[in-house]
Order: C-alpha cells, then structure tokens, then sequence
C-alpha cells in the first residue's frame, strides 16, 4: 500500500511522524509541499483553497486530495489517503473485497456536526484500490469545490442517519456503482485525544494540533 500526504509548513513535525511509522509498517509512503514544508515534491495549490471562509463552512475546499491519489496510482496497489495532520499507531490496511475504504464517524457522533452534507464520513482517511473511485471522487470535488462533500456523495448511496446505523464494518454499493467498505472513524481516524485501545490512526484537527507533540 501507498500512503499519500500533503501539507504546509504548519504540518511538518506530523509529517515527518507519519513518514516514519508508516515506514516502520511496511508502507511506501509520498510527501506533496503544498507550501513551505521544505520536504517532499512540490505540489502548487491555490492557496486560498488552504483557507477556512465563510463560503465554506463545511471545511476547506481540499481539491487536490483525489488528484494525488490518481497521481501515485500504481497497478494493483492500493492507496492510502492521509491527511498532513494524522498519526499512524498501528498498521491500517483495511481487509476484504472493497473498491474504496472510508471512515464513518461513530454512532453518537452521526448528525451532530450540523453540516448535512459532510456529518457521516470524513475526508482524512481514504482509502482507494479501485482508481475509478478516486476518478468519481475527483470529478464530484470539482463539482463541489469540496473533497469531503464529494466523498459522502461519492460513498453512500443514502445520505441520512437512519441509513447510516449498522452499516459500520460492512461494504455496501455506492450510487456509482463501486463496493465501498465503510470503517469505524473512532478505530481508522481517531479525533479523540487520548486515543481508545485499539485506534489505528490518530487525526489531530486544528484544534486538537497543539496536543500532537507527545504522541510524535
């Protein structure tokens, strides 16, 4: 598996974290320098696409995440997209049959965010073995101008809570037809610090980045 990244300079302790431990588990791992990372390829992004507005309150716009994953697609390799701000703990290739892999966020967390269109998966963690996915995906963040809109709209074929209990674990069908494998946020993309037993990745959003440097 490939894990791919991309940050700037805010997310260079991370990185480099990250880098090692997915190297410690086996993983090819691929740094992008969206800006002053001083490590890795350069990637040139629009920079107020990095900013959070008011027009995108559902987060920012993120449109080179699927375009990074075409970008170091391989022939039967699968890819891992990771954010600049997480930390693996324990290896993360997800089991099974499935064209993607996304995080879902955990029962008592489904439908609180208050942002409809984004409250069910989040975007830190995808994982692609079919590239039609990361096609699908990139198309629909164009659409968007948002990654984490295009991959709820990408992934489930139903967009509600009700649809979204009991699905964990399971790999269902999404509207475009790719087997998708829907995981546990709280064991695959773990915003809670400290981290349960057992979480595989841990995602220091930004308000929780402060507390990063004792788990790197």
């Amino acid at each position: 598996m490939i894990v791919v990244t991309a940050g700037t300079s805010v997310f260079g302790k991370i990185i480099a974290a990250q880098a090692r431990k997915c190297n410690e588990f086996g993983y090819q791992h691929k740094i992008y320098d969206l800006g002053g990372l001083g490590f890795g390829e350069r990637y040139k992004v629009d920079p107020n696409k990095l900013i959070r507005t008011k027009s995108r309150q559902q987060g920012f716009s993120c449109d080179f995440k699927a375009a990074l994953v075409l970008k170091d697609a391989q022939l039967g390799q699968a890819i891992c997209w990771m954010d600049g701000d997480c930390l693996p703990l324990l290896p993360f290739e997800p089991e099974g049959d499935w064209d993607a892999a996304v995080t879902m966020r955990s029962a008592n967390e489904v439908g609180r965010s208050g942002r409809p269109r984004t409250m069910f998966l989040n975007s830190g963690v995808v994982f692609v073995r079919n590239m039609g996915f990361a096609v699908t995906w990139r198309e629909l963040t164009v659409a968007a101008d948002n990654c984490q809109i295009a991959l709820n709209n990408a992934a489930l074929p139903e967009k509600t809570i009700a649809a979204c209990r009991g699905i964990i674990g399971k790999t269902i069908e999404s509207p475009t037809g790719f087997k998708v494998k829907i995981l546990d946020a709280i064991e695959w993309n773990c915003w809670h610090i400290p981290p349960p037993p057992g979480a595989r990745i841990l995602h220091f959003k930004s308000d929780r980045r402060n507390l990063a440097e004792k788990y790197l």
